[in-house]
């Protein structure tokens, strides 16, 4: 009986956070109001962008773009990008697993691609897509550590490779900063937020590295996530154990070593998030072409690419969901200062025109990837939420450490 007591009372704190549900009235207010927080952004991102004067010829420019010699290539271009936009978000973590002999069923990687279209394209800065992706590799067996370690080993190659993207375009932007300026006078406004987007990239690539190769910030780290997991009534580890598996056996730092010594997966991996990135905005080019029929505009593809780059990056404080709103009017700033676009009989003509072109281009790189990505994020979180229940607030056991 005594044996009995003393078991009760020494019984540990993961296995006391394991008799809570994650389900509670606080929680389920949180969620709702996350919901409906970014649901709200997204629906105001539409209305400031909405033009009924843009959406009046626009499907019909299509439909002539159409008619013309590489119509139908342009759009084919398009609706691949679209596909491609989807699956980059699982390549990276599906091929890393996939050198570790790690299986996952590919139904669920889809699931998972068409889940981080959504979330990108409704959550402001993209801020979801990380915690998200070390969520979902963890309901798949996979440790948190190694999910961990993934994702900044992947995001510390996706950071510096944007920002090697982005240098040649600031330097460009910079030579023609005067035509930006006379153009608007927020021209200088874009400017700033272009410098303060470089210096977010310069950062992003130091804070990646930190997270990627520091013991104490590994555990620093762990420490504050194991207090909200704590708060939310999840199971979580005592302060002596995020000491010996962080700082002690340097697990998660072991992890991103282990990642990089992987030199096919990881030239693959930078191959692929450099030519994703490239190909972006390209793209932007052949939503133009298509738009331009009867061949009434002259583009820059250069000009256009460059534009369309540091658009993304002046936007890096935006806080509308996919950057909407602002890219738009950065990029249409651009596009018609510095050179990229010309001809149409007025500035009314060649300002629709653009504006167009930009709304094809989102449309393909944002808004039907996030479509489709709904109904795939909504299958799995009813899995998700169907499999935490039945399990009392614990997913799948880590079955691949």
């Amino acid at each position: 009986m005594k044996t009995k007591k003393k078991d009760i009372k020494t019984k540990t704190i993961e296995d006391k956070a394991e008799n809570k549900t994650f389900f509670t009235k606080r929680n389920v207010i949180i969620l709702i109001v996350t919901a409906l927080v970014a649901i709200g952004l997204t629906a105001l991102t539409f209305l400031v962008i909405f033009n009924p004067e843009i959406w009046g010829t626009f499907f019909i420019n299509i439909g002539e773009g159409l008619k013309v010699n590489f119509g139908a290539m342009w759009l084919t271009f398009l609706i691949i990008f679209a596909i491609i936009n989807i699956f980059y978000n699982m390549l990276p973590f599906w091929l890393r697993l996939n050198s570790l002999g790690i299986k996952i069923n590919f139904g669920q990687w889809i699931s998972f691609a068409l889940s981080i279209s959504f979330l990108k394209a409704i959550t402001p800065a993209n801020f979801i897509y990380d915690p998200y992706t070390v969520f979902w590799l963890k309901t798949q067996g996979v440790s948190t550590s190694r999910a961990t370690s993934m994702m900044f080993s992947n995001a510390f190659l996706w950071q510096s490779a944007v920002l090697l993207i982005h240098i040649p375009s600031f330097a460009l932007i910079l030579t023609r900063a005067n035509l930006l300026i006379s153009q608007s006078a927020l021209g200088v406004f874009w400017l700033v937020l272009m410098c303060i987007g470089i210096i977010i990239d310069i950062i992003g690539v130091l804070v990646m590295a930190l997270l990627c190769f520091s013991k104490k910030a590994h555990y620093v780290m762990s420490s504050v996530f194991n207090w909200f997991k704590k708060k939310l009534h999840m199971k979580y580890h005592t302060k002596a154990e995020i000491e010996e598996k962080y700082k002690t056996k340097a697990t998660l730092k072991r992890e991103v070593i282990e990642y990089y010594k992987d030199w096919s997966t990881t030239l693959i991996n930078i191959f692929i998030l450099v030519a994703y990135e490239l190909i972006v905005y390209f793209t932007l080019s052949a939503s133009l072409a298509l738009i331009n029929a009867n061949s009434l505009f002259t583009f820059d593809v250069v000009y256009v690419f460059h534009s369309a780059n540091m658009a993304c990056n002046a936007n890096r404080i935006n806080i509308f969901p996919a950057q909407g709103a602002g890219l738009e009017a950065a990029l249409l700033l651009m596009l018609k200062s510095l050179g990229g676009i010309k001809g149409g009989s007025t500035l009314e003509d060649q300002e629709k025109f653009i504006q167009q072109g930009i709304v094809l281009w989102r449309a393909f790189f944002t808004y039907i990837p996030a479509i489709l990505g709904l109904c795939g994020f909504t299958g799995l979180t009813i899995y998700q939420v169907r499999s935490f229940k039945n399990k009392r607030g614990s997913f799948i056991e880590n079955k691949y450490e």
